[in-house]
């Protein structure tokens, strides 16, 4: 074989082999290719993942009523410029109505804001007995003047206060009483005692008077202490009947100058209900 021979053959077998490798390689690439383009299909195809809802409660309304046991704490008490030989009441125990409307906040699982409007009527009869003795005939008789004084009153109050709740029904609130005296009228009476034969002109009673109370204190000022219970209504939870006990202290007089309080304990059913949204549910994929 010529050396020409030999290097013509060299270059075919040289080519033969550049095309299977070019073959091969084409091949390689469009399998790779396809692989890819499948990979990418299935990836938009692929159904997005359902994200889930769940209910979350933005805030409660409600409305409450109930009676209030009233302590009306009082001492020497003497209504200034109303005509009295009183020496000074001491006080006595009243009662009323007390209701009002509120919204509740949540803080945290276990602590919520409340705010409450808040009114209060009341009233009460203080009574004083002041000892006198009297002679009837030739002997000495000890009798009683009975001084009365009846007043009523209403107040309307803003209450800020916390919940703290211990579970997911027993709560126990407090916070701040701060409100305005809206009205207050009084009547006042002296009776002498019927067993003696005493008369003021012709009666048994004088410096009878009755009006407005004077010299009233329009700001009061206290605290707010109190439990409660809430009881589902509804399968939600949403609904709930909330009886409330309450301690109530005033720390600011009723009249200028005088030294006269009201602390209340309060009994009360309240009707709440949660307004709710609904919130992306939390998940491993997606951590809230």
């Amino acid at each position: 074989m010529t050396h020409g021979h030999q290097h013509t053959t060299m270059i075919r077998s040289a080519a033969v082999l550049l095309v299977g490798l070019f073959c091969i390689t084409a091949t390689y690439a469009q399998e790779t290719l396809t692989i890819e383009k499948k990979k990418s299909e299935e990836t938009i195809l692929a159904p997005a993942v359902e994200e889930r809802l769940k209910p979350q409660r933005m805030f409660s309304l409600g409305a409450f009523g109930g009676y209030a046991l009233d302590i009306n704490a009082a001492s020497e008490l003497v209504l200034p410029d109303i005509p009295s030989c009183c020496p000074g009441y001491d006080g006595a125990m009243g009662g009323g109505f007390v209701g009002g409307l509120g919204i509740e906040l949540p803080l945290s699982n276990s602590l919520e804001f409340v705010g409450r409007l808040t009114f209060h009527a009341t009233s009460v009869s203080q009574t004083k007995l002041e000892p006198i003795t009297v002679r009837q005939g030739n002997q000495a008789v000890s009798a009683n003047i009975t001084h009365e004084l009846t007043s009523s009153m209403s107040v309307l109050s803003v209450e800020p206060l916390l919940l703290f709740k211990m579970g997911e029904r027993f709560g126990l609130v407090g916070g701040l009483r701060a409100g305005m005296l809206m009205g207050a009228t009084y009547d006042q009476q002296e009776r002498l005692d019927e067993s003696i034969p005493y008369t003021y002109n012709g009666s048994a009673v004088r410096n009878a008077s009755s009006g407005t109370l004077p010299q009233t204190s329009a700001f009061q000022f206290g605290l707010v202490l109190g439990a409660r219970y809430a009881l589902p209504m509804n399968a939600a939870g949403t609904l709930r009947l909330v009886p409330e006990v309450q301690f109530s202290p005033l720390f600011t007089s009723i009249i200028s100058g005088q030294s006269w309080s009201v602390h209340s304990l309060r009994m009360m059913l309240g009707l709440q209900y949660d307004l709710m949204r609904m919130v992306p549910e939390a998940s491993p994929l997606s951590p809230r």
